[in-house]
């Protein structure tokens, strides 16, 4: 009986991140959006002289509650780096939740004029576990399309969760040239622009790993910021570093005045006074803190109706969304670095079940079943050539569920051809050492007789037509 010829093929490619440093978009996409809504920037000034009006009206809102906010990313991707992981995601929320509660370390090295200010803002946000018809969800949803490029209203339309149930979190390929950006809530105040609502996020400005770095990891906590009605610490416009923004001011008393920094000064002295050059407003890229007076103003925007905030933390949407249950168990499902292998080679196993996984058992189909609480990502070898049915079943202390995968894993036995090899394909392929797997079930290779080195036959793959 003939054996299958297994040949092992090596891809090495060098990834460069760009390393140039992008800032908000915050004021340019809030213009385009009065442009292609007629009378909105109106509506949008009456909406913040309410919110300021609450604010001098209520002060500080809720005292010690800590408010929770359900969230929902949607990776818009054509298939590149930018269809980051969920690990990724999960990153950029502990990220968030850590500032936002005044956790993070570089707390410690704040400058001495600002120490006391610091604010733990007690609002934190929780990934949904139920999308908005009740379904299980991990809270991640990915949808493949060119408007990731686009990075704005179209790209939006492709998914909107609704907002008075939901923080939506875009992550894309291009944010209209910025790391990200967002809307104060009074700019989408209206009802027509309720699909508007939401932060848009470059996919390498999303947490600090993956495609993205620490340095650029508190992007979402700015346009957080944003979203609860925080300007940038120089005031409403993009352009720091300006003499004239000495005149402007951001609302906040605690934030000193000052033209905006793009370094981090070790003397930042701008308009008379010492800045508040750490501010998570500022384009420093040193942030460390939000101040009093910024968590009166965003706690304030939480509790009010404008752009329907004050809904997303009530004790029933809360309920609606998931977010204050157990780990809700959605599905169990896994993935591997490879499908066709040598014998003796490593497979590693990745389980992509969700929420909250505790527990495994993996049963690879070769008689080896491993169990454990730690066994998220198991390296496995198969020594004997065949084809394998592996299943996992999955817990998180609460519920199990259980997958399995017919005919997964293919196991090529060792070359034992001299190399170099070569076919003519005269045969086809059914007395040769040759297979096709396609997993993707896209145009694949077939015999030709057109084209020939020597012989009649050739294969040939008509790339042209695939989805690339």
């Amino acid at each position: 009986m003939k054996k299958l010829l297994c040949l092992v093929a090596l891809a090495i490619t060098y990834t460069s991140y760009s390393q140039e440093i992008k800032f908000c978009g915050q004021t340019e996409q809030t213009q385009k959006l009065f442009e292609r809504f007629h009378g909105s920037e109106r509506d949008a000034e009456d909406a913040a002289e309410q919110l300021d009006m609450e604010e001098e009206q209520f002060g500080e809102r809720g005292g010690d509650e800590v408010l929770i906010i359900p969230i929902v990313f949607h990776v818009i991707h054509e298939g590149g780096i930018e269809n980051i992981s969920d690990d990724q995601i999960y990153d950029a929320v502990r990220i968030l939740n850590r500032d936002m509660r005044k956790q993070n370390p570089d707390t410690l090295n704040i400058m001495d004029e600002f120490v006391d200010l610091a604010a733990d803002i007690q609002i934190e946000f929780r990934l949904a576990q139920r999308d908005p018809e009740g379904n299980c969800t991990n809270g991640i949803n990915r949808i493949q399309s060119p408007l990731t490029n686009e990075g704005g209203s179209q790209m939006k339309d492709l998914i909107f969760w609704p907002r008075d149930m939901y923080l939506n979190v875009w992550t894309c390929k291009d944010a209209g040239g910025a790391a990200g950006y967002t809307f104060l809530p009074s700019s989408v105040n209206s009802w027509w622009m309720a699909d508007q609502d939401g932060i848009v996020l470059l996919h390498s400005y999303t947490g600090s790993i993956g495609t993205s770095s620490v340095t650029r990891s508190r992007t979402l906590t700015h346009e957080v910021g944003h979203w609860l009605n925080l300007p940038h610490t120089w005031g409403g416009t993009n352009n720091p570093g300006l003499a004239t923004n000495c005149n402007d001011d951001d609302g906040v008393d605690d934030t000193p005045q000052t033209v905006g920094w793009t370094t981090c000064s070790p003397n930042p002295v701008s308009c008379g006074t010492m800045d508040n050059v750490e501010n998570y407003m500022e384009y420093s890229y040193c942030s460390k803190m939000f101040t009093q007076g910024q968590r009166s103003r965003m706690r304030n925007a939480a509790f009010s109706n404008i752009a329907e905030r004050n809904q997303l933390w009530t004790a029933q949407n809360l309920l609606n969304t998931g977010v204050s249950e157990d780990p809700i168990l959605c599905q169990a499902d896994f993935t591997v670095d490879r499908r066709v292998v040598c014998a003796g080679e490593n497979i590693i196993f990745d389980d992509l079940t969700f929420n909250g996984v505790t527990e495994w058992t993996w049963d690879f189909g070769d008689g080896t079943v491993l169990a454990g609480d730690s066994l998220d990502n198991p390296i496995h070898a198969y020594e004997e050539p065949g084809t394998y049915t592996v299943s996992l079943t999955a817990g998180n202390g609460f519920d199990q569920l259980s997958e399995s995968k017919e005919a997964f894993i293919i196991v090529l036995p060792n070359a034992d051809k001299p190399l170099p090899f070569t076919d003519g394909f005269e045969d086809g392929f059914s007395d040769v050492d040759w297979f096709i797997f396609n997993q993707d079930g896209d145009d694949t290779f077939e015999l030709a007789t057109n084209a020939a080195n020597f012989g009649s036959q050739c294969l040939f793959l008509d790339n042209r037509s695939n989805n690339i």
